[in-house]
Formats: C-alpha cells, sequence, structure tokens
C-alpha cells in the first residue's frame, strides 16, 4: 500500500513539474540565433535549443547551410552551469552576459547581446536543473 502513494505522488510532482515548466521550456525549445563558444574554443553563430529529454536537459546547436535548406546538430545533455559572467567585451557600451554550460563532453558558452534575453535564458535553464534534480531523488 505504502508503495502504490509514493508512486502517485510522485505521477503527481512530475506532472505538476512539467506543466510548472512548460511555458518557460518552450521559449528555449523554439530555439534563438546565438554565438557560443564551442568545447574545441570555437567562436560560432548557432541555433540553440535547451529542452528536457528523457529527464535529462539537453543542448542542440544547430548549424543551417545553404539558406536553411539543411541543417546538421550536435546534442549536448548539461549536468549543471558554471560561472556566468556579465558584461563581457565592453566596448562603447555594448557587452555580451554568457551562460557557461557543463556538459558530459565539455563546457559549452552561450553569449547574449540582450541582457533581458540572457536573463530568461539563465532563469529558466537554473529552473529546468532544479525540476530535473527533484525528480531524481524521487526515483
Amino acid at each position: 500500500m505504502d508503495t502504490g502513494l509514493r508512486g502517485a505522488s510522485t505521477l503527481q510532482l512530475r506532472t505538476a513539474a512539467s506543466s510548472h515548466v512548460s511555458e518557460e521550456q518552450m521559449i528555449l525549445v523554439r530555439g534563438t540565433q546565438l554565438s557560443s563558444c564551442s568545447i574545441t574554443g570555437k567562436l560560432q553563430a548557432r541555433e540553440v535549443k535547451i529542452y528536457l529529454k528523457h529527464n535529462m536537459i539537453t543542448l542542440r546547436l544547430v548549424k543551417k547551410l545553404l539558406r536553411g535548406a539543411i541543417s546538421t546538430y550536435k546534442e549536448y545533455r548539461i549536468t549543471g552551469t558554471a560561472e556566468e559572467r556579465r558584461d563581457v567585451g565592453i566596448d562603447d557600451g555594448h557587452g555580451f552576459s554568457s551562460i557557461a554550460l557543463v556538459t558530459t563532453e565539455g563546457t559549452v558558452q552561450l553569449l547574449f547581446e540582450d541582457l533581458k534575453q540572457y536573463l530568461q535564458w539563465s532563469s529558466t535553464i537554473y529552473h529546468l536543473l532544479c525540476i530535473r534534480d527533484e525528480t531524481n531523488l524521487i526515483i
């Protein structure tokens, strides 16, 4: 009997967590064109998507070729975030904010010119990490 109640409460928590992040998750799943610093240290413009996949937070960097007719992508599993920095490379009032995502293959840094966009992505990634950690504790 106790196991059944625990299973039911776990299911309710997962449903609540899924509905809580659905709006924020959709913002990231749509993808945004950002500059990113790859694991190899190369700066590149990519369409960046972050979403939950099999209870793991996944980063997808999409490269479009031939004006978007062909696209290739690389996926990374996000394990956490490293130090975030604002106003990187300030020059005449223009600066970047960055989020360093720790993945299973290394660190990928996302660069944002727009502070509002940076704050939105940073907050959503933090919430996704918290929800992932909560569901991993329950399982």
